[in-house]
């Protein structure tokens, strides 16, 4: 049998209506003392990191404050780590003296903005490890850097090249949370350019090569996503995020034996990612492995019971097997999770039309155009049942509006006057 196939992707929450005052301005001045292995370069880095952290515990403190972010379920630790992809560092002004930094740095946030920003991103379990992973990587290496600072001297030129080494690591690691700012901020070739003078400084850096396939990947600039990810996995094989990521891109250009077998290796390493099983759950999908698909979509949502994606995927995995009432079920419970998702309304609109309940059909068709009047699909959908029920004009006007809107199979209709119902799903 075979099955049409909708590949969804991230569909981001719309959040409840809610003010706050203006942008707020974090100051920050920070003096670090040089150690002997420091010059004005390494001081200047290891200051500008010193003075992020603290910005980014006290915007965390203060993000978390607000109702709508506590309901996110995330530690402090998480938003923090989140912000951190979010938010941008200003410096302000600076002073060198030959053994003191002084730098006086500033971090203006938009509370709201912010705020539906982790929102986005939190839905990505994986997009969220990796940030944390992000934050931890930036402790170790500051912690690294105090005892390196500390013990180097430079009549030990090996310490020295220590502590230099661990800097510029310090220096990739904040370029990576920066190009993860402009990832978010929809400026992937700034991110791109951030990336490209990462991998420049630290040619061996396999974050460096990840993050940069992964703003390509954003970019679908698929040749060179896959050329970093596959850098990226020859300087650590054990990278989970690499091969996900690619696998995300062979998907995407048809190599669907390559992502199945990319998917595998990540959910190997990560057991516990329930969108890697979802997506994996599509390949399957595509390979008309369907019983494969089928368990990896009940494993995601094992993982994630309020996965929204994965009851949608599963809901057209039914409707595909005819299994009308089981998608009928998982089409109901997205809409329950998410009540402003119109693929939502239009499936479960076509599930109702299959079972010959139009008035459902229709209330589910028009709620799913209610929430976005460009919706072509649904109202093709709904001239199906207003033709069904013989509101013959109303369906005409439903084709005519979804031929304006690009839907090739009502500009057929339209021309040849068949039947809307050859053209519904």
């Amino acid at each position: 049998m075979k099955l049409k196939v909708i590949i969804l992707f991230v569909i981001f929450l719309i959040l409840p209506s809610f003010s706050w005052a203006d942008s707020k301005t974090f100051p920050r001045d920070y003096t670090y003392q040089a150690g002997e292995a420091d010059s004005k370069v390494t001081s200047r880095s290891v200051a500008m990191e010193q003075v992020k952290r603290l910005l980014l515990e006290e915007i965390g403190t203060y993000i978390e404050s607000h109702t709508e972010v506590q309901n996110f379920e995330l530690t402090k630790d998480q938003i923090t780590a989140l912000t951190a992809g979010i938010v941008k560092l200003k410096i302000v002004d600076e002073k060198w003296d030959g053994e003191k930094y002084w730098l006086k740095a500033e971090i203006v946030v938009d509370p709201d903005d912010v705020t539906k920003k982790i929102d986005a991103l939190r839905q990505d379990r994986d997009k969220v490890q990796e940030l944390e992973d992000a934050k931890k990587r930036v402790e170790e290496l500051l912690k690294e850097n105090e005892f390196l600072r500390k013990n180097a001297s430079k009549t030990d030129q090996a310490s020295v090249k220590r502590y230099q080494e661990n800097v510029k690591s310090l220096e990739t690691a904040e370029m990576i949370r920066e190009a993860n700012v402009f990832v978010s901020a929809g400026n992937l070739r700034k991110a791109l350019e951030v990336m490209n003078e990462a991998v420049g400084m630290e040619p061996n850096n396999y974050n460096a090569y990840g993050m940069r396939g992964y703003v390509y990947m954003k970019m679908a600039k698929n040749s060179e996503a896959i050329k970093d990810l596959n850098k990226a996995i020859e300087l650590k094989p054990d990278l989970a995020r690499a091969y996900f990521e690619r696998a995300i891109v062979y998907s995407r250009i048809k190599e669907n034996e390559k992502a199945l077998h990319d998917y595998s290796k990540a959910i190997k390493l990560k057991p516990k990612v329930a969108v890697a099983y979802l997506n994996r759950g599509n390949c399957y999908v595509s390979l008309r492995q369907y019983e494969e698909a089928l368990s990896d979509y009940n494993e995601a949502l094992a993982l994630n019971p309020k996965y929204v994606l994965a009851y949608l995927n599963r809901g057209l995995y039914y409707f595909n097997m005819k299994k009308y009432n089981a998608a009928l079920e998982d089409y109901t419970q997205a809409i329950l999770l998410k009540p402003e998702d119109k693929i939502a309304y239009n499936q479960r609109g076509r599930i109702y039309a299959r079972l010959n309940r139009f008035p459902e059909a229709l209330d589910d068709y028009n709620k799913a155009i209610l929430l976005d009047h460009d919706y072509a699909l649904a109202y093709v959908n709904r001239a199906f049942i207003y033709d069904k029920t013989g509101r013959h004009g109303q369906a005409q006007e439903d084709m005519k509006k979804a031929a304006n809107l690009g839907h090739e199979g009502a500009k057929k209709y339209l021309n040849t006057r068949k039947t809307s119902a050859n053209i519904a799903d």
